[in-house]
């Protein structure tokens, strides 16, 4: 019996392709029986193609997350020089987007808050006080990176537009927590061992311990960032109802994020993280979770102060937060407080000039602050270094644009009814309300 087939015969040019494919299958045997590993190079441009569609031209979303992770890296993630993953991260995401844009017509930036006339008058006051700054060159490089800093807010909020691109931000931020306090943990059970920054905290008897420091150079910086990522730890574990997984992951990364910034001995963190659970509890619908949660809080400490090695050095932390002139860290920073207002009531309307309150702080400075602490030149407080640096035009540009972003914020979390966004403009506005 014969069969009726319809013979689709090849064309000239599917020959043609064939012949290439049936070429590059005998190379990649050729390779492969010399050395399996060379199997791969024909695959090497197709996945780099792949790669570079994904991330440059149908959304470059995947540069956001690897800024997030050089951001937590810090110096784990130093590329050359001063270059790291974060640098390299911003760079990529800018020469993305055009791309983006190019190839996606119907797509394009639209949504510019934060920055507005105030952000903008802050940027050209500043730029205008570098022409009588003592420290011009410091200066254009903070305000090239802040402008830098802008402009990622105003791509991150056209790229992260939808509660699964947040959710996967928040989770690379628990994520690299976890990382970071599990590295505190070991930096401080053994000292001295992959450390990068040096400072020490002393118990009451005299005893002295190194502050783990993660991967920064500064324990008071890794706690700011552990900070973050703790406050948005406990809004997701508070508001996720019904999803037992993601709070059950939320909920280690907030216990691991907390220990964490336990190991670095910040108190200015420890002060922060406590003012943002009680903010993020009060505005909680369901008002017993506030009493639990903050029982748990005291017998979270009260079992590092009791059961493990480091709680003399903790209860004595906490206590000199009230012991101002003795301790000498509170007293230089109140002298450093001293020294940017009286730069202040000297060049009191326009300020000393960006950036300028470390080069002339040594000619202000406060006869109360130890011998040992002299190379601080930072104020460590926003405001004085406005006031001292920007003078009442700068103070006054700030409160103005700090006023428009709580008012905005404060109206969106009232008329937000998903709980997911509401708990993320909460703590959005917790993080920036910090910066005061």
């Amino acid at each position: 019996m014969l069969l009726n087939y319809d013979l689709n015969i090849p064309t000239k040019v599917e020959f043609k392709y064939f012949a290439y494919f049936l070429l590059l299958e005998i190379i990649s045997a050729a390779l492969a029986w010399l050395n399996p590993i060379f199997f791969l190079l024909p695959f090497l441009p197709v996945i780099g193609l792949f790669f570079f569609y994904s991330t440059f031209i149908k959304d470059p979303f995947f540069w956001i997350i690897i800024m997030l992770i050089g951001s937590g890296l810090e110096s784990w993630g130093i590329v050359f020089g001063g270059i790291t993953v974060f640098h390299i991260g911003w760079f990529l995401l800018i020469l993305s987007t055009p791309l983006y844009l190019l190839f996606n017509p119907t797509n394009k930036i639209t949504k510019f808050s934060p920055i507005n006339i105030y952000v903008i008058s802050f940027i050209v006051l500043a730029l205008i006080s570098l022409v009588y700054s003592p420290n011009k060159v410091a200066g254009l490089i903070q305000l090239s990176t802040t402008v830098a800093l802008f402009i990622f807010f105003i791509l991150y909020l056209n790229f992260v537009t939808s509660q699964k691109r947040i959710s996967l931000v928040l989770i690379t931020l628990a994520l690299i927590n976890i990382l970071l306090s599990l590295l505190t943990f070991y930096q401080l059970l053994f000292e001295n061992v992959l450390y990068i920054g040096r400072a020490t905290v002393t118990s009451e008897s005299g005893e002295k311990i190194w502050r783990a420091s993660g991967t920064f150079e500064d324990p008071n910086v890794t706690a700011i960032f552990l900070m973050i990522g703790f406050i948005y730890a406990i809004a997701m574990l508070l508001n996720l109802k019904g999803n037992f997984s993601a709070r059950l992951f939320y909920g280690i990364a907030s216990i691991i994020s907390g220990v964490g910034i336990i190991a670095t001995f910040s108190r200015s963190a420890w002060i922060a993280c406590f003012v943002g659970i009680i903010v993020t509890l009060a505005l909680n619908r369901n008002k017993r979770i506030l009493i639990y949660s903050f029982i748990g809080l005291v017998v979270f400490f009260l079992v590092f102060i009791l059961f493990t090695p480091y709680g003399e050095f903790i209860t004595f932390r906490i206590f000199s937060i009230f012991d101002v002139m003795e301790d000498p860290s509170i007293r230089t920073r109140l002298a450093l407080i001293n020294s940017g207002f009286a730069m202040f009531i000297d060049n009191p309307f326009l300020g000393i000039g960006f950036r300028g309150f470390p080069i002339l702080y040594d000619l202000y400075l406060d006869p109360i602050v130890p011998w040992f602490l002299i190379h601080v030149k930072e104020s460590h407080t926003l405001i004085i270094t406005l006031l001292a640096e920007l003078g009442v035009a700068g103070l006054i540009v700030v409160i103005l644009w700090f006023r428009r972003v709580f008012i905005d914020s404060h109206k969106l979390i009232k008329t937000t009814t998903n709980n997911f966004y509401s708990a993320v403009l909460l703590v959005h506005l917790q993080t920036f309300s910090h910066l005061m």
